[in-house]
């Protein structure tokens, strides 16, 4: 998603600390610390599932590079559409829900604006194209529901931050039989 780097890889590669450093990101501690100095292996990295937080390994491979699910089932899972579910916080589309959360946990400290929201959203998930009035009445559904922030900036602005960020989606979406 950040479109600094080829890949959500890089991205975590390039950005995270490094286990026994202070200041070193993984990449700068892992450059030239290998017997391969010239042409090092890149490592696997550990992350955790956006839908059930799970942890899961992601490799440099092009296939692998940009993953955000664990498994195909937890994919299927977060961007269902539930119709025929009572308890689906009330909405029909649980998928739509889902991408809110996720575009505001990648923004943890930083509140965004319904527009800014609508924006990533499109540019993120491609497939779906999404407006500043979509993206509200949304959000407003999970206002209620103790998952995001409202911060008032005069009359008409607003801007909206993530409360459950480490909770897993699944927790927060629950799960339904997907097939029949």
């Amino acid at each position: 998603m950040d479109k600094k780097f080829c890949s959500r890889y890089c991205s975590i590669f390039m950005t995270r600390p490094a286990e026994g450093f202070k200041k070193k990101t993984m990449y700068e501690a892992w450059r030239g610390s290998s017997k391969h100095s010239y042409n090092p292996h890149y490592p696997k990295l550990d992350i955790s599932c956006a839908w059930c937080n799970q942890s899961f390994t992601i490799s440099r491979n092009i296939k692998e590079a940009n993953r955000y699910f664990c498994k195909d089932h937890c994919v299927r899972q977060a961007g269902r559409s539930a119709l025929r579910s009572k308890k689906r916080l009330g909405s029909k589309k649980v998928g739509d829900r889902v991408r809110i959360m996720r575009v505001l946990r990648e923004f943890p400290n930083q509140p965004l604006t319904s527009q800014e929201v609508a924006f990533y959203w499109t540019k993120w998930f491609g497939n779906t194209s999404c407006t500043a009035h979509k993206s509200a009445n949304l959000i407003n559904i999970l206002i209620p529901k103790g998952m995001i922030e409202r911060i008032q900036i005069g009359k008409e602005t607003a801007t909206y931050l993530s409360l459950k960020n480490n909770e897993s989606l699944k927790s927060l979406f629950g799960e339904e039989n997907l097939n029949g």
